[in-house]
């Protein structure tokens, strides 16, 4: 606090002429023309009084000279010093009683404490106990001061109950303002007032205190905007085109504040009080868009505001080609301004897009009455609008005729085919080929039939059904007929080879005279000639109207009765097993016509055992062994109990076989070139005993008018399913199984009866290599010759058990065909390694113990790539149990039935991790091939091989260790 010190004259009057007055403080010594009302040094005032001035004394009279104050609240110590004080009375300070300190009064001095009060320039008066009263001189109380403000903000609305403490804030008549705005007084002390805070504007604003003319320092008081809520919005919906009017409800919800919905501004239309604001909603799209409302920085609650649903009103057009590509144009409402639109399911690229209309391009399908959905921001049409493809539509086939075998490929030209459906010729499904399906274009394989004017239909997957265009199969044409001549009594076989010929319900007329048919297919007729005029006749074949070409027959008249048969004797004694077939024979003709022995011919048919080539011999003939002739005739298709016949033929000078005459003994011999053993027990000819008797199973032929040769005695061998059927044998000549060489003979036989190429066969010997060294092979010496074989290593990956190498031997194509029943002789092979190391012979897969030959299973064999033979060797995880993820039982179908070519496709399901067993047999249970197949998928397609099999109806067998189906196979 700084002290006030104010000099006063000692004398009352008195004349100056520039005389100064040197006024001492307690404080020093010093010299001023400040004025003392004013002066806030403390140290040395002086004052010159004017020149003439009179100054007046009253000597008894107390008269207060200074006032030394501590200038601060009420209760500060003031000390007043004069003449004349004596030695009691009273000190008042404007009006106020200041106590006297105790024993603080004397008659130069007085010292007091500062009363409670405010105001500046207060008379400080003595009056002694006498009665006296001094002169008066002024001192003022200090401003206001602001220490601190409780508390220091509060809402902009006022209101506010705000504590102020300090000092020198008086007893009454203080005011106080907060932004310049009066701030009513609810509570007044000399250290705290307590006011209500009037409205303000946002922000700092400053606090003053101002009593009796003095005014504080200034302090800040914070006013804050209302934190804004809102508790309402209506409507809660609307369209994604915006320019719905929204009422939003709430508190606080003063002008200037700004409302986004999902994210974008709506513009106030109006905000006519604190509690609602109207706006105007904006384009947007969604469910549960924030609704959000911000003031001068403060945000409020959210609100969620769905915008609608979109919805179709209509679609243009409301149907398409498949082949996809056409612009669909839909209306509605609330699109938004972006989605996704879908064609049952498929997604259909946007073109143009807006809240009402949204253009699309078709995607290519199929499929009718397909729901039309718009999505936008998760949110599905309601609407229930469909579009349809339309349906297939043919507008032309190429060719428009075919075969009646079918196979050709057939090309139909349209629209709106779709991607896969059913294509049917007269009803009979039509196979595809690689090229497929298309929008466009379809690509199949004529099916086998006949008829004409077929209807060709396309039915797409969806079922819609396109228009039909009509399809001929070929008429039949006949090539050549066998025999052409027979008996005008009829009852001659003729065997009519063409095309064409159908199934079926086909009319073969000889002569006019209907032909009674026995066997049809499309390249084959055999019938049975009726009786007819001697001469040429037109043999024509019909079939669904149409009509072939004809070709002639010629019947020929007999000119007597001829019957001639044979009788065999076992010209080998019973020996049935050696290295030659000796059959001896005689003919017998029982009628009453000679027959020259240059019209007959006779078979003798059997199995030719490790098949080599045939020679023939005639031993001794009767009639002259140099008249008698034997041919090797090797058939095309297996008989029961023969692969072939040695044909007798005699020369015409020999002459005629008369009437109730033999023709004597005719002793002959066959034998392999190789001379390996027959077994003739399975023979369809043999005959055992040692006398003559009649044998039917060897067959005379009688050839009239240089027609085809006649069947006149026997009955030939059936025609049995093609088997295809192998064996692998091996002898192991190595002792030491831990020697530096595998030496191993192999062996493989063909038992089935259909003879095979060589080069379409592989074998393999699977073994464990021991080590990182190559090795190399040699093939010491093979019955076939060692030139027609090949052979290479190959590593295998995943290492299998008993087997990280095999040794695959191949055949080349100068080693020619591998005969049914025939064999290879022995293959005599080593392997040794590089470094010559010894091998362990006895973890090898395909090892067996040194023994005579026998069957091997270890050992592989494959015809074009497909495993015959065997057993594979497999990895420890296909030795694992079968999969639990199979989805339901073993099934099996096959992919183009009728069967086409040399193979067929039969589709695998459910055997994951299994060996299939595909079994082929005909329907009298005839095994004719099998092959094992491993199914690494729980779908998979496998090529079942038909070398060697005829058109005819088969069963195919799928069999795994634990189930087995089987479905009927037709070859065409």
């Amino acid at each position: 606090m700084k002290s006030s010190v104010y000099w006063l004259p000692l004398i009352r009057t008195s004349l100056f002429t520039g005389l100064a007055i040197l006024l001492v403080s307690a404080f020093g010594l010093g010299k001023s023309n400040e004025d003392p009302a004013t002066s806030t040094s403390g140290r040395l005032l002086y004052f010159s009084p004017p020149i003439g001035a009179t100054l007046t004394s009253i000597a008894d009279s107390p008269f207060i000279n200074a006032i030394t104050i501590f200038r601060g609240p009420a209760g500060s110590s003031m000390e007043l010093t004069g003449t004349n004080l004596g030695t009691n009375g009273t000190v008042s300070i404007g009006g106020l009683s200041a106590s006297v300190v105790s024993g603080g009064w004397s008659a130069t001095r007085i010292i007091c404490t500062l009363p409670s009060g405010q105001i500046t320039n207060l008379p400080v008066i003595v009056t002694r106990s006498d009665g006296q009263v001094s002169n008066s001189i002024q001192v003022s109380y200090n401003p206001p001061q602001i220490v601190s403000v409780t508390p220091a903000s509060g809402p902009a609305k006022g209101g506010t109950s705000v504590t102020l403490t300090g000092s020198n804030f008086g007893s009454g008549y203080a005011n106080v303002t907060m932004g310049g705005q009066a701030a009513p007084i609810s509570s007044q002390t000399p250290n705290q007032l307590v006011v209500t805070s009037p409205v303000g504007p946002v922000g700092a604003q400053a606090i003053q205190v101002t009593v009796d003319g003095q005014i504080s320092n200034g302090v800040s008081f914070t006013y804050v905007a209302d934190s804004p809520t809102l508790t309402a919005i209506n409507p809660t919906h609307g369209s994604t085109s915006g320019g719905t009017s929204l009422t939003l409800t709430g508190t606080n919800l003063s002008n200037g504040g700004i409302v986004t919905i999902g994210g974008t501004v709506a513009p106030i239309t109006a905000s006519y009080s604190d509690t609602a604001v109207i706006v105007n909603l904006p384009t947007g799209q969604g469910l549960n868009q924030e609704v959000t409302f911000v003031v001068t920085g403060q945000q409020a609650n959210s609100l969620l505001f769905n915008y609608d649903a979109p919805v179709i009103a209509s679609i243009t057009p409301n149907h398409g080609s498949t082949s996809g590509g056409t612009s669909l144009t839909l209306t509605g409402t609330n699109f938004g301004t972006r989605g996704v639109v879908s064609i049952g399911g498929v997604s259909a690229p946007v073109t143009a897009y807006s809240h009402t209309l949204v253009v699309v391009s078709v995607p290519a399908g199929q499929g009718t009455n397909l729901p039309v959905v718009v999505t936008v921001s998760g949110q599905l049409s309601t609407s229930s609008v469909a579009f349809s493809y339309d349906a297939p539509s043919i507008t032309s086939i190429a060719p428009a005729s075919g075969p009646t075998s079918g196979g050709s490929v057939i090309s139909l030209s349209g629209q709106s085919f779709g991607t896969s459906g059913v294509v049917t010729i007269g009803g009979v499904r039509a196979s595809l080929t690689g090229a497929g399906w298309s929008h466009s274009r379809i690509e199949c394989l004529l099916p086998s039939g006949q008829g004409v004017n077929l209807p060709v239909v396309v039915t797409r997957a969806d079922g819609q059904v396109s228009n039909s265009l009509a399809f001929t199969y070929d008429a039949p044409l006949i090539a050549s007929i066998t025999p052409a001549s027979g008996s005008t009594t009829g009852g001659t076989s003729l065997t009519l080879t063409g095309v064409n010929f159908g199934l079926n319900s086909a009319n073969v007329t000889m002569g006019g005279q209907p032909a009674v048919i026995s066997q049809q297919t499309h390249t084959q007729l055999v019938v049975t000639s009726p009786s007819g005029s001697a001469g040429p006749q037109a043999v024509v074949v019909t079939l669904n109207g149409q009509v072939s070409n004809s070709v002639n027959f010629t019947y020929v008249a007999p000119a007597g009765t001829a019957l001639v048969k044979v009788q065999s004797l076992d010209g080998d004694n019973g020996q049935t097993t050696n290295n030659s077939i000796n059959p001896t024979l005689q003919l017998v003709n029982a009628g009453t016509a000679a027959v020259p022995y240059a019209e007959l011919t006779v078979r003798y048919w059997f199995t030719a055992e490790n098949f080599a080539g045939i020679n023939a011999f005639i031993d001794y003939a009767q009639l002259g062994t140099n008249k008698v002739k034997m041919t090797y005739v090797r058939t095309a298709k297996a008989y029961q109990g023969a692969d072939g016949y040695v044909e007798y033929s005699f020369d015409a000078s020999a002459g005629n076989l008369g009437a109730n005459a033999k023709s004597g003994p005719i002793q002959s011999r066959l034998a392999n070139q190789n001379w390996a053993t027959f077994n003739e027990t399975d023979d369809y000819s043999y005959r055992s005993g040692t006398a003559y008797a009649d044998n039917d199973h060897i067959t005379v032929y009688r050839t009239i008018a240089g027609g085809q040769p006649q069947l006149i005695w026997g009955t030939e061998p059936a025609v049995v399913a093609s088997v295809m059927k192998f064996t692998v044998l091996s002898e192991n000549k190595n002792t030491n199984t831990a020697s530096n060489q595998i030496s191993t003979y192999l062996k493989i036989n063909n038992v089935g009866n259909v003879p095979v190429n060589y080069s379409d066969l592989t074998m393999r010997y699977w073994f464990t290599a021991d080590g990182k060294a190559s090795v190399n092979y040699w093939i010491d010496y093979a019955e076939m010759g060692a030139a027609n074989l090949g052979g290479q290593f190959k590593s295998v990956t995943p290492v299998l058990t008993g087997a990280d190498t095999y040794l695959e031997f191949s055949f080349k194509p100068s080693a020619g065909v591998f005969a049914a029943l025939g064999s290879t002789g022995s293959i005599q092979f080593r392997a040794a390694k590089a470094d010559w190391s010894a091998f362990t012979e006895t973890n090898d897969y395909s090892f067996k113990a040194s023994a005579p030959f026998a069957e091997n299973n270890h050992i592989t064999l494959y015809y074009k790539g497909q495993l015959v033979y065997g057993t594979e060797p497999v990895s420890s995880a296909r030795l694992m149990a079968p999969s639990t993820e199979n989805s339901g039982p073993l099934q099996i179908r096959l992919l183009g039935n009728p069967a086409e070519g040399n193979q067929a496709v039969v589709e695998i399901r459910n055997a994951l991790n299994q060996r299939v067993e595909l079994i082929l047999a005909d329907l009298q249970g005839h095994e004719i091939n099998r092959q094992t197949v491993y199914q690494d998928a729980e779908v998979k397609q496998q090529r079942v091989a038909l070398d060697g099999t005829s058109p005819g109806l088969y069963l195919l067998t799928a069999k795994t260790p634990f189930e087995s189906m089987t479905t009927k196979l037709t070859r065409q």
